[in-house]
């Protein structure tokens, strides 16, 4: 009862602040802000002592088990009105994840043994720390998206950054439509930022993993930009972070985004915080292939009136006006797609900002030539379209996980698809490039289509790179990407260009636990296994040391006692006390071998 009433309190007190602060701004751009929350669900069914937990339930108010218990959270932003949030890469990817269990199983021991040591017994509170253990180490996490008091439900990856690019990530949520906000366009981002007031916007809440994360409130703090540096993070600021702002806007008063926040200052004397510029989000999003999202974006109008107090300049780019725009096509029904987002079927009139747009129609059936649409003027504007018979192409050997486009030339024009459309094309000669896929790069494929249906396997023309891993044996098991992978031996494994999570176990020695590895198109990379004692190995040692110091020590304990001999009897009690001192070591240490084999041949299943 106290913490909601401190947290009803907190959260009244913050919107005070905001509304002190800027409550146009916050007012507009709060609502474009989610919460980003890994999740573990345990389930009473997979408990071996449920009764313990009612017991638990009915003396703390609420339960453990059924319910989401937070492992993580950050924030994010939508760049668009169909549901893609920007947000950072360590927010998406829980790259510790074992930490993240271990710091919601010492949540539990803790709240155990201070606060329950009277309610149950020593042995209840063990059995009860390990039966959590035990769940928290089975459950599957889920990341889910929550805008205000609304769950958006689970979020789904579209682009998420290497280790050597910046901290950047985008998601995706399909209930609904939602309020986006602009990034700032590259001419405002640079060394003239530096003073500009900015304000920092997202859910830096921290509380332990229970339900209370359904109380979520957008935080907005004031700040100045103190320098723009040469290095990624570029923008430092003083408007400050706390744990969960990962992830959420810098912007400026006039609502236009200048970064991504992803880092408070390690340092306790200074409150500074770091942001990955717009430019920078930008670049990374035309890298995966995004590049509609930010056209899109770049229309986007103001949420809130330039000022004269904004100095930043961020906010001087006026809004498009918006021009109503017929499209017909024959024969109609076809689907019209502007820079990738989809208008609606023919025939058609949309508002659309003036813009140069790329267009295409989409029919089964039929091709019609992507065009260059240049939207200005008066409303309304025509445009007509007609289509050729098409003929299905369908292609195989694309990687899975490939955002690339599929570029189609001929002397009839250029066709563009993405992974997941439907391919049709007219007959005749057609080059087919990807784009945005490493392992297409400058890869040219002849397709000849002619009156009737065909497959193109693009396998046989993809670029592979190899990683060699020293260190193997016969007995290592090794998954990438968490997909088991045929043990190579000395020789290398064949993989596809780009970022692998590449694990390794055996037994007697610690793992790899996820060693992200760059692999490039027609090049070679190398990684040592050091093959560190493991677990199981040490348990084992212990084991059989605390075994022959029991043999002795029962021994010397006999043969003192017959004898009456001091010496041998105490020697005797002194080595089975090492006994039972080895024994519970060994006992630890299988517990965490069987900890760690759970979760490594839980990869597969993830």
């Amino acid at each position: 009862m106290k913490k909601a009433v401190f947290l009803a309190t907190f959260l009244a007190a913050s919107l005070l602040v905001h509304a002190q602060n800027d409550p146009a701004l916050y007012s507009a751009a709060s609502g474009s802000v989610v919460y980003l929350l890994h999740t573990i669900n345990l389930s009473s069914s997979d408990s071996a002592r449920p009764e313990l937990w009612k017991r638990y339930e009915k003396l703390a108010g609420k339960s453990v088990l059924d319910v989401p218990l937070s492992v993580a959270s950050g924030s994010g932003f939508f760049l668009d009105v169909d549901g893609t949030i920007l947000t950072n890469r360590h927010v998406v990817t829980m790259e510790n994840l074992p930490r993240a269990r271990a710091s919601v199983i010492w949540w539990m021991d803790n709240i155990l043994d201070k606060d329950f040591s009277a309610a149950f017994s020593s042995s209840e509170r063990v059995a009860m720390q390990k039966d959590f253990q035990a769940m928290v180490l089975k459950a599957r996490l889920t990341f889910q998206a929550l805008l205000g008091t609304r769950n958006l439900g689970v979020v789904t990856e579209v682009a998420v950054a290497a280790e050597n690019e910046p901290d950047l990530a985008v998601v995706r949520v399909t209930d609904g439509s939602f309020r986006p906000l602009r990034l700032a366009a590259s001419p405002l981002i640079g060394p003239n930022l530096v003073g500009a007031r900015v304000f920092s916007l997202g859910c830096p809440f921290n509380l332990e993993p229970d339900v209370m994360h359904e109380t979520r409130a957008v935080m907005m703090r004031q700040g100045t930009l103190s320098a723009f540096r040469k290095k990624d993070p570029s923008l430092e600021h003083t408007a400050a972070l706390g744990h969960g702002s990962s992830g959420g806007p810098l912007m400026t008063p006039a609502g236009v985004v200048v970064g991504v926040n992803t880092a408070g200052s390690d340092e306790k004397s200074t409150s500074l915080a770091y942001a990955i510029d717009s430019v920078e989000v930008v670049d990374f999003l035309r890298k995966k292939g995004l590049m509609d999202i930010v056209l899109w974006n770049q229309r986007l109008p103001d949420i809130v009136a330039s000022s004269a107090s904004d100095s930043s300049g961020a906010g001087d780019v006026l809004s498009p006006q918006a021009v109503s725009v017929l499209f017909t096509s024959e024969p109609s029904g076809a689907t019209v797609v502007a820079d990738g987002r989809d208008l609606g079927t023919t025939p058609l009139t949309a508002s659309l900002p003036e813009d140069t747009y790329n267009i295409q129609l989409r029919q089964r059936g039929q091709w019609y030539e992507n065009v260059s649409m240049e939207v200005r003027g008066e409303s309304p504007q025509r445009f007509s379209f007609a289509g050729r018979r098409a003929y299905a192409v369908g292609l195989d050997g694309m990687p899975p996980d490939s955002g690339a486009v599929l570029r189609f030339d001929s002397s009839l024009g250029t066709a563009i698809f993405r992974k997941g459309d439907d391919v049709a094309l007219p007959s005749g000669d057609w080059n087919l490039t990807v784009e945005g896929d490493e392992a297409f790069d400058e890869v040219v494929v002849h397709v000849r289509v002619q009156q009737e249906a065909l497959v193109v396997d693009l396998a046989p023309f993809q670029r592979t790179g190899s990683l060699r891993i020293g260190g193997l044996d016969s007995k290592a098991r090794i998954w990438v990407d968490r997909r088991p992978f045929p043990n190579p031996g000395t020789d290398t494994l064949v993989l596809l260009p780009g970022v692998h999570a590449v694990y390794v176990w055996e037994e007697q020695v610690q793992p790899f636990d996820r060693l992200d590895i760059p692999v490039r198109a027609d090049r070679s990379s190398n990684v040592t296994w050091e093959r560190k004692r493991g677990h199981d190995a040490a348990s084992l040692l212990l084991g059989c040391s605390g075994g022959g110091a029991g043999v002795v020590g029962i021994v010397l304990l006999g043969v003192g006692v017959s004898d009456r001999n001091t010496f041998f009897s105490v020697s005797g009690g002194l080595l089975l006390v090492c006994t039972a001192v080895l024994e519970w070591q060994a006992a630890m240490e299988n517990e965490r071998y069987e900890s760690q084999r759970k979760y490594m041949l839980s990869l597969q299943s993830k």
